[in-house]
Order: structure tokens, then C-alpha cells, then sequence
């Protein structure tokens, strides 16, 4: 019983020296905790006073900076600038709109969209609802785009076609 004892109270000081060490001090600077050496350059640190040792006196009055003497190193006192606007610029001649691509003319561009027929997937139990009147939302889109001016003052046409994607024969 003895030794039960003594192997649990040598276990439970095994881990208390265990976190006593490891929240000991840092070394993560690598001098091991000893204070950095002073470089030559610098001046030797006063000693800390100690408990029973009488404190510095200080001095009473600081010394003032010394100002430098008038006319070295003063530079010539300059008006501040004035701000003034940037001109601005006359707008650019508008640029007229030709067809320049395939869908696109003077006054419209025309935008293919694709959807799924999502009533033929709810048919066959591959979807459990339908997603709304797709065709109406898109076309509400392509409206939404055309009250705001269009793009670059060209109106939106949509051609809509609707596919399944069961079959290879409607893929084409």
C-alpha cells in the first residue's frame, strides 16, 4: 500500500515540477534570461537603488533646450501655395453606335438564354417543385436593364429557349 502511495505522490510532483517549468521564464531571446550586454557606444546603467539605500535627488530646475542662433540653417520663408481647382476637361465627342458584333446593333443587342424545363424534371420525380415562371423573370432582367438606359444606350432583346437535360435528342 506503501508503495501505491509514494508512486502517486511521486507522480503528481513529476507534474507539478513538469508546469513549474513550463511557465518558467523567456527564453525566447536567446540570452537566457541574462540582460543584453551594452554596446560601447552606450552609457552604463545606473544601479537600481535598493530598499535600504537612499534615493537620487533630482534636479530641480531642467535644462532648457538650446535654441540655435538666428540666421544659421534658417530657410527662406515661402508663401503657402494657393489651391487651385484642376480645369476640367470638355467631354469627349459621343462615340456613335454602330453594329459592331453579331447580336448587335445601332440600337439593340440581342442575348440568347438557355434554361432548363424544370416542369418536365418535376414530371419524371427528378425535381420536387418547379423554380417559377423562368421566362418571366428573365424577361423582367433584360426590362429592369432597358428602364435604366440600357447598356451603352442599347436596349436588350432576349430570345429564350428551354432544354431537358435527359435525352441526348433535344441536346444539339
Amino acid at each position: 500500500m506503501k508503495n501505491k502511495k509514494r508512486r502517486g505522490l511521486i507522480g503528481v510532483l513529476l507534474a507539478l515540477a513538469m508546469i513549474a517549468a513550463a511557465c518558467g521564464g523567456n527564453d525566447d531571446d536567446g540570452n537566457g534570461g541574462n540582460p543584453a550586454p551594452a554596446s560601447a557606444t552606450e552609457a552604463p546603467a545606473e544601479a537600481e537603488p535598493g530598499p535600504g539605500s537612499p534615493a537620487p535627488e533630482t534636479e530641480s530646475e531642467e535644462a532648457a533646450p538650446a535654441e540655435p542662433a538666428p540666421g544659421i540653417g534658417d530657410a527662406p520663408e515661402t508663401e503657402e501655395p494657393v489651391f487651385e481647382p484642376a480645369p476640367t476637361e470638355e467631354p469627349a465627342p459621343e462615340i456613335p453606335l454602330t453594329a459592331t458584333w453579331r447580336g448587335v446593333t445601332a440600337d439593340t443587342i440581342t442575348i440568347g438564354v438557355t434554361y432548363l424545363d424544370i416542369d418536365q424534371l418535376v414530371e419524371l420525380g427528378f425535381s420536387p417543385a418547379t423554380w417559377g415562371d423562368q421566362e418571366l423573370m428573365i424577361q423582367a432582367l433584360a426590362d429592369d436593364v432597358n428602364e435604366r438606359g440600357g447598356i451603352n444606350g442599347r436596349q436588350l432583346e432576349v430570345v429564350m429557349d428551354k432544354y431537358s437535360p435527359i435525352g441526348a435528342t433535344e441536346a444539339g
